[in-house]
C-alpha cells in the first residue's frame, strides 16, 4: 500500500516521520482546545510538546493548564510562558507555587521541550531539545483533580492564550528519565510517546486530526485514556499534509 512507504514500523507501532511539521496554531487571542476533565496527576506530571512560539502577546501565555480559576482550589498543574519586563520564560506550578525558569523560548523556531513539576518540594525540570536547561524545588502541584484541561489558554478568567504552534503533546504522571527525554527529542518520529511509559501515558494528542487550514474540530487522544480535545474560538490546523496513521497501518501485524 502506498502510504507504508511513508510510515516507520517499529515493532506493532506504525511511525510517521514529522516532516511537514504538522500541528495546531494558536493565535494569542482567544482560541484553544479543552480536553474535558481526565488527565490528572497528583504527584508528578511530565509534559512533551514540540512548540513553534510566534512571539509576543504582551502577556503571559499558556501552553497547558489544568485550571478552572486562579485559585490553590481550581487548579492542578499550569504550564505556560511567563511575561517580565518584555521577556518570555517559561514557568510551570500551581497558584501561587510557581517557578519562573531562566530559559527563553526561541522565536519563529520548532523546539521540543519537557517540563517535570513535581508535588511538595521535588525537584522540577525544564528541557529543551534534550538538554536539560533549568531546576528548581519552588513549584508544586495542587488538588483540582476535576478541573478542565486546556492547551493554548489558562481559564475563562486568566485566559493569557499561547500565540503558536503546538504538535505532539504528551502527558505522564510520572517523570521521564534522561534517555527517555531524548529519545522525544531526537527521533523526530510523530508516534514516539506511544513507545514510552504506555501504562504512565494519560494524553497524547498528535494534533494532526485535519487537513491545513481546519479550524477548531475535535483532536483524538491515542493514550487510550479518552482525553479528546476540541477545538474553539477559530484554532486553525497547520502543516504541508496530514499526518493520521491509517487505520490499517495501526492495525498491521
Amino acid at each position: 500500500m502506498r502510504w507504508l512507504s511513508r510510515l516507520f514500523i517499529i515493532g506493532l507501532l506504525v511511525f510517521s516521520p514529522l516532516a511537514g511539521w504538522t500541528g495546531v496554531e494558536f493565535d494569542g487571542s482567544d482560541d484553544y482546545i479543552d480536553c474535558g476533565t481526565g488527565a490528572s496527576c497528583p504527584d508528578v506530571v511530565t509534559i512533551s510538546f514540540w512548540l513553534k512560539w510566534n512571539g509576543s502577546t504582551g502577556n503571559h501565555q499558556h501552553i497547558l493548564a489544568k485550571r478552572d480559576s486562579n485559585s490553590s482550589n481550581g487548579m492542578q498543574y499550569n504550564f505556560h510562558l511567563n511575561y517580565s519586563s518584555g521577556t518570555y520564560y517559561f514557568g510551570m506550578g500551581c497558584y501561587t507555587s510557581w517557578w519562573i525558569t531562566s530559559i527563553s523560548p526561541s522565536e519563529g523556531e520548532w523546539e521540543h521541550v519537557v517540563m517535570i513539576l513535581r508535588a511538595g518540594d521535588g525537584t522540577d525540570e525544564l528541557w529543551v531539545n534534550g538538554v536539560q536547561e533549568d531546576t528548581d524545588t519552588t513549584a508544586t502541584i495542587c488538588s483540582k483533580t476535576s478541573a478542565n484541561l486546556h492547551l493554548g489558554r489558562g481559564d475563562s478568567t486568566y485566559v493569557e492564550d499561547l500565540k503558536g504552534i503546538l504538535t505532539e503533546v504528551a502527558l505522564w504522571d510520572v517523570a521521564l528519565t534522561e534517555s527517555e527525554i531524548k529519545l522525544l527529542a531526537n527521533s523526530r518520529q510523530k508516534g514516539m510517546p506511544l513507545q514510552i511509559r504506555p501504562d504512565h501515558l494519560k494524553l497524547y494528542l498528535p494534533l494532526d486530526d485535519h487537513p491545513d487550514g481546519t479550524t477548531n474540530g475535535s483532536f483524538k487522544d491515542l493514550s487510550g485514556n479518552g482525553n479528546d480535545g476540541t477545538g474553539y474560538n477559530g484554532v486553525i490546523s497547520r502543516g504541508e499534509e496530514v499526518l493520521s496513521y491509517p487505520q490499517e497501518a495501526i492495525n498491521w501485524q
